[in-house]
C-alpha cells in the first residue's frame, strides 16, 4: 500500500500568510517591530507553502524519488559538489572583501566592522568545517 504524505506544511503556510496579511492591514501605521513584524510572518508563510508544495510533488512519485536518491549519493556528482562549493567560499570571500574595503573608503565604520565581522566568521567556518570534515572522512 502506497503511504500518502499529508500537506500540512502547505496549509500551515496557508494560514499564516493570511494571518500575516490581516495582521499587515490592522498594523499598517504601526512604529518599529510593529511595521516590520507581519512581513516577516509572511515570509514564514511563503516558505512554508514552497516547502509544503515541494512535499505534494515528490510524495507521489516513489521511482522518481528513488533515481533522485541514486543521483545524490554518485561519486562524480559528490565531488562536482565538493568542487562547486569550494568555488563558491572563495567568491563570497572575495565578494565580502570587497564589500568591507569599499565601507572603509567611504568610511561607513559601522558597516565596515559588520562586514569584517561576517568575514571572520566565513573564515573561521571554512576552517572548523574541513576540520570535521577530515575526521569524518
Amino acid at each position: 500500500m502506497k503511504k500518502q504524505s499529508k500537506p500540512y506544511f502547505l496549509f500551515i503556510g496557508i494560514f499564516i500568510t493570511i494571518l500575516a496579511t490581516i495582521f499587515a492591514f490592522i498594523y499598517s501605521g504601526g512604529s518599529g517591530i510593529m511595521e516590520r513584524l507581519p512581513l516577516a510572518i509572511l515570509g514564514c508563510g511563503i516558505v512554508l507553502i514552497g516547502i509544503g508544495g515541494l512535499q505534494l510533488t515528490m510524495s507521489g512519485n516513489s521511482e522518481k524519488m528513488k533515481q533522485l536518491e541514486i543521483e545524490e549519493k554518485d561519486e562524480r556528482n559528490v565531488k562536482i559538489r565538493e568542487k562547486a562549493g569550494f568555488a563558491v567560499w572563495f567568491l563570497t570571500f572575495f565578494m565580502l572583501t570587497i564589500l568591507f574595503l569599499t565601507f572603509v573608503i567611504i568610511g561607513i565604520e559601522i558597516a565596515a566592522w559588520l562586514t569584517a565581522g561576517v568575514l571572520f566568521i566565513h573564515i573561521i567556518g571554512i576552517v572548523v568545517c574541513a576540520g570535521v570534515f577530515s575526521r569524518k572522512i
